[in-house]
């Protein structure tokens, strides 16, 4: 019965909050989206009922779930206000938050959530980083998929303590520079300048052996 209540006055708060937002766009005469006002109702609707199932089961990983329900809640709330086109990436991150609240950190499957956390807030990072200075930047970037990928098998070889993960995580570090390289169109300068340092390099050693 109480936790009856609670949800009650929780929706009882978020109803007056809305109210209140309503009115200040009225009398400051901003825009809001009545689509998403209606889409942040439901997900607020339905994070409490999927935290009283949580609650009723006490299944850790349903809080993977819970929270990413939260996360579009967030997300929603701001679409009333802000156009989608500079809050979509942010649906990445839920469930970034869903498995980040799932973590416990003690099984072997919790030690991999490292690698999905950290490929969604990267993507989200990147995908920002193109919204602010033009999708043309995406030709430059889109290495850093791999990026966020070898720092999540590099995290998660830590706490695995597990030298093969470290090693492929190494691996796809070299990857990334290696496409980085190529996409900003400098890879084959480097590499020149990599054989060419060798050859001096060689031709060095050689002098003073003979000496």
């Amino acid at each position: 019965m109480k936790q009856i209540n609670l949800n009650s006055f929780l929706i009882g708060i978020v109803l007056i909050s809305l109210g209140v937002l309503l009115m200040f766009t009225a009398v400051a005469g901003l825009s809001f989206s009545i689509t998403s006002l209606l889409l942040f109702l439901f997900f607020v609707l339905l994070t409490l009922i999927l935290y009283r199932i949580y609650l009723f089961t006490r299944i850790p990983y349903m809080l993977i779930i819970v929270g990413s329900s939260l996360s579009i809640v967030i997300i929603t709330f701001m679409g009333i206000f802000i156009h989608y086109y500079y809050l979509w990436p942010l649906f990445l991150l839920s469930p970034a938050i869903g498995l980040t609240m799932a973590y416990k950190g003690k099984s072997k499957w919790d030690k991999t959530l490292f690698i999905p956390i950290s490929m969604l807030i990267g993507m989200t990072i990147t995908f920002y980083v193109c919204i602010a200075f033009g999708w043309w930047m995406m030709k430059y970037i889109w290495p850093t998929f791999v990026l966020w990928l070898a720092i999540g098998v590099h995290k998660s070889s830590i706490s695995l303590n597990s030298s093969l993960t470290k090693r492929t995580s190494y691996i796809l570090y070299t990857l990334f520079v290696f496409l980085e390289l190529s996409a900003i169109g400098m890879l084959f300068k480097v590499l020149w300048g990599i054989v060419l340092i060798a050859l001096g390099s060689l031709l060095i050693y050689k002098t003073k052996r003979k000496r």
